[in-house]
């Protein structure tokens, strides 16, 4: 895998004037910009118009050269925003006409990554690709002979079935050869987008706490789920993929160790259940993990983490020794207790996905399936999901999804493994917070952001291990 990395600069000649809106467009003063923008929209409250407000930044952003993945940010601000406007299909469907802004400009993009293509007469694929092509070929036949062709041809599931299988594919082939120029650290970019997404937030749950303190005191209830708003898992889902960002920079200034505390002390203010189990699990390895490469800072690592320690089992305790805010308590035994209510639609589809696997054992029941309904009956625009990764594919994917999700994993983490450093564990501790999050959430079968940044993240992985470009 020698190859030479595609440029944009060898497919298409730009202006002077062109060179230098890009320049500053992938600034770090646009980054902050763009970063006050978003949280400009957050205080205000226009999620509606933030999103398409910032479709229309991530496209123009696309197209301009040399891009790479400088979209990837304003895209997942996007991402962080839209996950505000929870069952909007019908709010989002009025503006369709903006599609047609960021379609334009993808057209334009794969324009010219054909021509550096074709310049180049050759594809490169990483070892990645093959886990992928496993899972696109599983996503694609699941449900084959069991479902009927409306459930399996309804708009939704082919929309997942294609980005979660071939569609996922395309975007390998052309983001592992697109994205990388001989300029840039690629790696060391992306790590800075991931970090600067966890801040953004970081500042929206902040947010929404502090805005509905009155109405938190008046319940006597110390949960997001009070404040009126649904977003806790995809918030959480976001800062598990982040969270280990600002320990790979602390290995240069020790100050990013308390950003990486905050980001787990929001993950616990969510009180998404999933965070509350799993974030610690991430939050230790992360741990493990700066100490191992910030032996000289050690003193202010420990101090960082004592201090975020001390504050969680302060705050905890004097909540739950208080019986009038024993509710506020994140960690209380009485909420502990409670982690899986009586009913939970996940504990009843495990027996289901057993069912579903054995009556179509091969190809599954498809993600299309509609005969689960009565389980979880899914808002307008998603899918009936199991909410759990390994029943959904036991029984969505049968036998080929079994075996095709099994070899992508040994084979991503094999990746990992293969050149042990700094960039490569903290990408590989990332896919660990999202694949932890995909045990109790759809994650990993979402195809925007969390399924196309996994990707991405194995597509630096193993371009950064081919290079040595760490």
């Amino acid at each position: 895998m020698q190859d030479s990395p595609l440029t944009e600069k060898n497919a298409t000649e730009s202006t002077p004037l062109l060179n230098k809106i890009s320049a500053f467009a992938f600034s770090d003063i646009a980054k902050a910009i763009l970063f006050i923008i978003a949280a400009t929209v957050v205080v205000c409250e226009k999620f509606v118009f933030g999103t398409l407000l910032f479709i229309v930044i991530t496209s123009i952003i696309l197209v301009l050269p040399k891009s790479n993945i400088q979209s990837l940010y304003p895209f997942l601000l996007l991402c962080a925003i839209a996950m505000r406007c929870y069952d909007s299909f019908d709010t989002f469907i009025v503006y369709w006409w903006i599609t047609l802004i960021p379609i334009a400009a993808f057209i334009t993009k794969l324009c010219v990554t054909i021509k550096a293509f074709k310049r180049k007469k050759s594809i490169s694929l990483g070892k990645s690709f093959y886990g992928n092509l496993s899972v696109a070929i599983a996503v694609t036949l699941g449900g084959i002979g069991s479902i009927s062709l409306s459930e399996y041809f309804a708009p939704m599931a082919l929309y997942y079935v294609f980005f979660l299988g071939f569609g996922m594919i395309f975007f390998y082939i052309v983001a592992r050869e697109g994205i990388f120029s001989s300029e840039e650290n690629i790696t060391e970019l992306f790590c800075k987008i991931m970090y600067l997404v966890g801040l953004f937030c970081v500042f929206s749950v902040v947010h929404i706490y502090i805005l509905n303190i009155p109405h938190i005191i008046e319940i006597k209830l110390f949960t997001m789920s009070a404040t009126g708003f649904q977003w806790k898992n995809n918030v959480a889902t976001f800062l598990m993929f982040c969270m280990p960002f600002p320990f790979y920079f602390a290995r240069k200034n020790c100050l990013h160790f308390f950003s990486g505390v905050l980001m787990f002390a929001a993950l616990v203010l969510t009180t998404s259940r999933g965070a509350i189990v799993l974030a610690p699990v991430e939050f230790i390895v992360c741990v493990v993990y700066a100490i191992a490469y910030n032996k000289k800072n050690i003193f202010p690592l420990i101090v960082s983490f004592a201090l975020g320690a001390a504050a969680l089992l302060l705050l905890n305790n004097i909540l739950v020794d208080n019986p009038r805010f024993l509710n506020y308590s994140v960690f209380s035994p009485k909420r502990l207790a409670n982690i899986i209510k009586e009913g939970e639609t996940r504990v009843e589809f495990i027996p289901r996905a057993f069912e579903d696997f054995k009556s179509s054992p091969i190809f599954g029941k498809g993600l299309g399936n509609t005969a689960n309904t009565d389980i979880y009956n899914p808002k307008k625009g998603a899918l009936c999901w199991y909410h759990m990764m390994i029943p959904q594919i036991v029984g969505s994917l049968g036998t080929v999804g079994i075996l095709a999700y099994g070899h992508q994993f040994v084979v991503r983490t094999a990746l990992i493994f293969k050149k042990i450093c700094p960039s490569t564990l903290c990408l590989g501790i990332s896919y660990l917070g999202i694949l932890l999050m995909s045990q109790v959430n759809p994650g990993e079968f979402c195809p925007l952001p969390y399924e196309l940044l996994t990707v991405l993240i194995f597509i630096i992985l193993e371009r950064s291990v081919e290079k040595d470009n760490i």
